[in-house]
């Protein structure tokens, strides 16, 4: 593996305002807040990561937004030398509450998670009746000059595959990139939901060709690829269209990134094994240059800590708790 480590993902919170299905498997399990990265823990890690090379940083949960003084940590951030971007992603609901000092702080991107524009169906998702306002949000934070706002959707047979080109509407509507993403398998709590509705790439993409004509593969550019996983293609009309394929098509050899969990554990792939707490050697007084060697290392092994996903390999009950 040679790529260069410039990505970090950090989830601040493994609470979330919603209960989405394929997620939450177990919500009474949460961390205690002395159990929680603090901000300024977080920003001392981004400080030596920095120093690795880490150009972009990505806010995550949970619901990052729900996070008491979220502002400020992308204040903190935004000022650490050899950072050139912070970024977030969110489910939308709590976008009105913070949107307008993200980005006065510098924001200028987020991707939020919707995965129906049927309320109903988004109630049975997520729990939550509050489908309207995160439009209104999404709207809203348009209107401010975010740009580009991706929107992920995770693709759901037999629930949200109906609304395919709902959701190419809307993005059309809003000047949106619309990502699709495959189902994960991430517990065995929640297997059934995986076996009964999961739908591959390649099945979204026929979906799509039924109406659409998909271009070829389109370069990598700021305002389209980012520094993320998806392959990306445009409609004639002008849509955007990024596919994320975890499960059918893994993207092990380009990944550029390590993951932050709110309880300071450092992993070096989603959901695999290999995880260092980073938190406790903080805590414990390690040195800047201890810390730092332990991150490099921790990405020059990500090789050995990628391949397929099982059961054995799932090192968290939810979701929430890594950052998805």
């Amino acid at each position: 593996m040679t790529n260069t480590f410039d990505y970090l993902r950090i989830s601040v919170t493994d609470r979330c305002n919603l209960r989405c299905k394929y997620c939450e498997v177990n919500p009474a399990h949460k961390l205690s807040p002395d159990a929680v990265l603090s901000f300024e823990e977080i920003a001392h890690i981004v400080r030596i990561t920095a120093q690795l090379g880490v150009k972009t940083v990505r806010i995550t949960g949970g619901e990052p937004l729900v996070r008491k003084s979220i502002s400020s940590l992308f204040k903190m951030i935004s000022a650490i030398d050899g950072i050139d971007e912070v970024t977030f992603t969110t489910n939308g609901v709590n976008l009105d509450r913070h949107a307008a000092e993200l980005y006065a702080a510098g924001v200028r991107r987020f991707n939020f998670s919707l995965d129906s524009l049927d309320r109903d169906k988004y109630y049975k998702l997520t729990g939550s009746d509050r489908l309207e306002r995160v439009v209104d949000n999404i709207k809203q934070c348009s209107k401010i000059g975010f740009s580009p706002i991706k929107m992920n959707v995770v693709a759901l047979r037999g629930i949200n595959d109906n609304e395919i080109f709902d959701f190419i509407g809307f993005a059309a509507e809003n000047n949106l990139i619309l990502r699709f993403i495959e189902l994960m398998d991430i517990s065995a709590n929640a297997k059934d939901f995986f076996e009964k509705h999961f739908l591959s790439i390649d099945g979204i993409k026929k979906i799509i060709t039924q109406k659409y004509k998909l271009d070829s593969q389109q370069e990598s550019n700021s305002n389209t690829k980012g520094i993320g996983p998806a392959v990306y293609h445009q409609l004639e009309t002008g849509v955007k269209i990024g596919f994320i394929s975890p499960v059918t098509n893994h993207f092990c050899a380009s990944c550029n990134r390590l993951r932050l969990t709110a309880s300071g554990i450092l992993k070096p792939c989603l959901l695999r094994a290999g995880e260092t707490n980073i938190m406790n050697l903080i805590r414990n007084g390690v040195s800047d240059e201890e810390l730092k060697k332990t991150i490099k290392t921790i990405f020059d092994n990500k090789e050995k800590a990628c391949g397929k996903f099982s059961e054995n390999n799932i090192m968290f009950a939810n979701m929430s708790q890594i950052g998805g």
